[in-house]
């Protein structure tokens, strides 16, 4: 005499399987459309922003720098340089490391660089 498998069990589970992947779907689709994506494609622009901002201030710096070692520009110039390429690294540092205080003070590297108020 054959034996006959019960398949129910094996069944029920690949239904609940197939329903937790379902609910799995279904809550990755909403997190892809909350507003928690549209923050994070916020904050990536920004950073983008940010990289190129930064990234200009280096050249800006570095062409001083030549400039003044060729007599062509005083230090003043040459430091005024140097301290816009620091300042929005330090800046978002400060955003990074202490966001409270950042915000307290309204830092943002897109507002002309603010300096704290004392």
């Amino acid at each position: 005499m054959l034996g006959s498998l019960d398949t129910a069990p094996l069944a029920r589970r690949l239904e609940e399987a197939e329903a937790n992947f379902s609910a799995g779907q279904a809550a990755l689709e909403k997190l892809l459309r909350s507003p928690l994506s549209e923050e994070l494609a916020q904050e990536r622009a920004a950073l983008a922003q940010a990289e190129a901002e930064l990234a200009g201030a280096r050249q800006k710096a570095e062409r001083t720098r030549l400039l003044y070692e060729q007599g062509a520009v005083p230090k003043v110039t040459l430091e005024e340089r140097i301290e816009n390429f620091y300042l929005p690294i330090n800046l978002a540092r400060v955003q990074i490391l202490c966001p409270e205080y950042a915000a307290a003070q309204h830092l943002s590297t897109t507002n002309n660089h603010r300096v704290p108020k004392r």
